[in-house]
């Protein structure tokens, strides 16, 4: 199978590279094979070589496919070859008439037209390999061309005949040119719309002969045949899995054979019902489309009537009528609209005067009560500042008396710590002039019972007198000493008094002068504070004055301007009521003119109304009456035709032609059921040799460790079995 397939795809090359050559004859791979296929006769099941050459068929399909869109593909390059030829010639003709033009305008100017012609030519190969320079190119010959007609039309000023065929021209043209651009558009819609149809039959032509290809080929129909069959093999054989022999399965092969081969009959009738009604109504559809075209012409002819209808007509119609008499009540409604609006008009100017009195009043109300407010304003922010003044003043003194009175009281608390200090002195020098006067009467003491008992052992008197006279020296000795310490001590204890207290009343007098200049440096604060308020005041009352002037100027500016305008709008407007009284007179005029054409043409319109409504019934009851035939004729013939093919139907199946098809059926079903269960479908091949079976079969005969083909007798294992899609 592999070799196959290389040599359809050689010979699906060998065609893709010489299509233009004859179509040569391919080598087929079995004669037999070719002849059946041909022929359509079943000689049997498909063969390997059958099913290869279904394959080369599809390939060669398909390129014929691809050879179709490369003829469309080569007609439209030659149809695109044309036009660009076409369009080259006219660029270069519209390039040599512009050096024409400047040539007859400009003879004289040698240099000009030798510069117009050096700008004007450029190839379209220009256009293609640079757009810039060519962009560049344009906007230069514009700018030449324009600069040589305005200088031609400032030597040649036009006249006022010239000027108004001028502007009637460009009316016309203007004219002609919005007709075209919707005549464009209009074609440029139809062409899009057109151009998606072209593209949809294409695509359903490319179809339609890829189906007719596949529909005239044989193997197709062949494998086609061969599924049809397998399907409903398989539904009997389903239905019928008991039996186990070879037998009952070939007779349930031939029940299956026979039912498919009526309901394929029973198909074939459909289609070809179904194909007879389709011609009968693609036949229908032509009629219709006719009848519509003439029906449409019949329209656009009543329609050109009704444009230009004649005068009689217009007079015999009641639509015109009603349309006078509506124009007569819009003329009276016009009428009384005005009267209102001139009212309107008064009673506005009216309004306004009382707006501008009551604005004014309101004004003059809001500037007195601002002004007033804002001298009330200064009055209690002078009452303000004073308050603070005298407030900052009792507050200060109130703080110095403060500081005063507490500086007094760390005074008095001090002087009480000094005092207590000193007589905690005093009361320590009393003890130890105590405890000295004890520490005496005790030396005293024990010097008597010292010098006693030294006197009582003394051996002689002469040692008792002596150390009592010792005794009686130290002891003055220490008395004199004492006396003389006692004046120091209290002069010393004097002075340090004198020096605490004069201390004392230093720091009394240093801390009142430090609590007068905090009072002061409060004060001098409060005033600097409120200066600064002042000031800020001040400032904001000049910004606020500064601001109202600036916005009364610009208020009187606006005025100004809107009196400017007043005036303006006024002289304008006056303007447009003496035009509109001008155009209101001819408008008169006209209207009396329309009404008497209206007149003529109501009873025109009248009797046109008429003739159509009758002539519309007539249509009305014709169509139903043709409707009517044209659906009883349709039905008729589409009954006809079906029994035509019934007839046709009948006489192929009662020639004989009901054997073939089964054995047509029963050879495709032989290729593709397994031939040892014939009940499954084939779906795994023997790589070894090639045999395909059913998946089930080849690894039940492996299980049962039959491990040879059943047609070649070539051993195989699970390795070489291989799942494949027939």
């Amino acid at each position: 199978m592999e070799e196959d397939k290389k040599r359809t795809l050689d010979q699906s090359a060998a065609l893709t590279n010489g299509h233009d050559e004859p179509q040569k004859k391919r080598p087929l791979l079995n004669n037999d094979a070719n002849r059946r296929l041909s022929t359509q006769e079943p000689l049997g099941p498909l063969t390997v070589e059958d099913i290869a050459q279904f394959q080369k068929e599809a390939i060669f399909r398909q390129m014929k496919a691809y050879k179709r869109e490369r003829d469309l593909l080569e007609d439209k390059s030659v149809i695109l070859e044309k036009r660009y030829s076409s369009l080259e010639k006219s660029f270069i003709s519209l390039d040599e008439w512009w050096v024409q033009l400047l040539d007859t305008l400009f003879p004289n100017g040698s240099s000009s037209s030798d510069e117009v012609v050096s700008l004007l030519q450029f190839s379209l190969n220009d256009v293609e390999e640079e757009s810039d320079e060519f962009k560049e190119n344009l906007e230069a010959k514009n700018t030449l061309i324009k600069a040589r007609i305005s200088a031609w039309v400032k030597s040649h000023p036009p006249n006022s005949s010239t000027e108004a065929e001028i502007k009637e021209s460009l009316a016309k043209v203007s004219q002609a040119l919005h007709s075209v651009r919707t005549q464009n558009q209009a074609l440029v819609s139809s062409k899009s719309v057109l151009t998606a149809q072209v593209e949809d039959l294409k695509e359903k032509y490319l179809s339609a002969e890829k189906k007719l290809e596949r529909y005239e080929s044989p193997s197709v129909a062949r494998v086609q045949q061969s599924v049809i069959k397998r399907e409903d093999s398989t539904d009997e054989v389903d239905e019928k899995s008991s039996t186990d022999s070879g037998k009952d399965g070939n007779e349930s092969g031939a029940a299956a054979s026979v039912e498919t081969l009526a309901e394929l009959e029973k198909l074939k009738t459909a289609l070809d019902n179904s194909e007879a009604t389709v011609t009968k109504q693609n036949d229908h559809i032509k009629e219709f489309e006719a009848q519509i075209s003439t029906l449409n012409n019949q329209i656009q002819s009543l329609n050109a009537r009704l444009i230009n209808l004649p005068k009689e007509d217009l007079e015999k119609s009641e639509i015109v009528r009603s349309l006078w008499l509506r124009n007569d009540e819009l003329k009276k409604t016009v009428d009384t609209l005005k009267a209102t609006n001139e009212k309107l008009d008064s009673e506005r100017s009216k309004l306004r005067v009382g707006q501008e009195e009551f604005e004014s009043k309101i004004r003059n109300e809001y500037r007195t009560k601002k002004e007033s407010l804002e001298q009330q304003i200064t009055k209690l922010e002078q009452d303000v500042a004073r308050i603070r003044s005298a407030r900052d003043d009792l507050l200060s003194e109130v703080n110095i008396k403060k500081a005063a009175e507490s500086e007094r009281k760390k005074a008095f608390e001090e002087l009480n710590s000094l005092v207590s200090i000193r007589e905690a002195r005093i009361k320590t020098l009393e003890e130890e002039i105590a405890r000295l006067k004890d520490q005496s009467d005790s030396t005293a003491s024990l010097t008597k019972s010292a010098i006693s008992e030294q006197i009582n052992g003394a051996a002689n008197d002469s040692d008792k007198l002596e150390l009592a006279i010792n005794l009686a020296e130290k002891l003055q000795r220490q008395n004199k000493s004492l006396l003389a310490e006692l004046p120091g001590l209290e002069q010393a204890f004097a002075q340090a008094h004198a020096k605490v207290t004069s201390k004392a009343n230093d720091v009394v007098e240093q801390e009142a002068l430090v609590n007068k200049l905090k009072a002061e440096k409060v004060r001098a604060d409060e005033k600097y504070f409120s200066a600064m308020r002042a000031k800020d005041q001040l400032t904001n009352e000049n910004n606020r004055l500064k601001s109202q002037l600036n916005k009364s100027a610009d208020l009187i500016q606006q005025l100004k301007e809107l009196e400017t305008t007043h005036t303006q709008t006024i002289t304008s407007l006056r303007k447009q009521i003496d035009e509109l009284n001008k155009a209101h007179e001819s408008h008169n005029h006209d209207i009396q003119a329309s009404k008497r054409s209206l007149s003529e043409r109501q009873y025109r319109i009248d009797s046109a109304s008429r003739h159509i409504e009758q002539l519309k019934e007539e249509v009305r009851h014709k169509t139903d009456a043709v409707k009517k035939e044209i659906d009883s004729r349709h039905s008729l013939e589409i009954e006809i035709e079906k029994l035509k093919r019934q007839v046709e139907a009948k006489r192929l199946t009662t020639a004989g032609g009901g054997s073939a098809a089964e054995e047509q059926l029963e050879a495709l079903r032989s290729i593709a059921i397994c031939s040892l269960c014939s009940k499954n479908w084939k779906d795994t091949a023997i790589k070894v040799c090639g045999h395909v079976f059913c998946s089930d079969c080849a690894k039940d005969r492996l299980n049962a460790r039959l491990r040879k083909c059943p047609m070649c007798n070539k051993q195989y294992s699970f390795n070489d079995l291989l799942p494949v899609h027939l």
